[in-house]
């Protein structure tokens, strides 16, 4: 999986970096921002979304996700649960410079295959 950082640049150069990590096998894409640049993570992640990633048409269905979790099948439930997900949003903070300031960071990750 590659991660993406969100900074100053063009929204662009960002879709750019995320069909680049696509177009070389992975179908993750992480995208994270930090302070100011929140809002920009979220624009390239819902550009992606929207306009450049297939999502997979057949999903499991939930019922075999229960059936997992009934019959103790931790790993198997996981890796259903993970097929259903195509995103999955992480918000917290940071310490910014070892100061006593903080600042906000959001982590978006991204499963799909690249629309052709």
């Amino acid at each position: 999986m590659e991660r993406i950082f969100i900074a100053n640049k063009d929204i662009d150069k960002y879709l750019s970096a995320c069909f680049f990590a696509l177009s070389n096998g992975n179908d993750e894409v992480q995208i994270t921002g930090r302070g100011n640049n929140t809002k920009r993570s979220i624009d390239v992640a819902a550009i992606l979304l929207r306009e450049h990633l297939d999502i997979p048409d057949e999903l499991p269905p939930l019922s075999d996700v229960m059936k997992a979790l009934d019959n103790k099948n931790i790993d198997e439930a996981k890796e259903l649960l993970k097929k259903l997900m195509t995103c999955e949003i992480r918000i917290g903070s940071e310490n910014y410079k070892n100061e006593d300031r903080f600042v906000s960071t959001i982590d978006i990750k991204l499963r799909g295959k690249r629309k052709q």
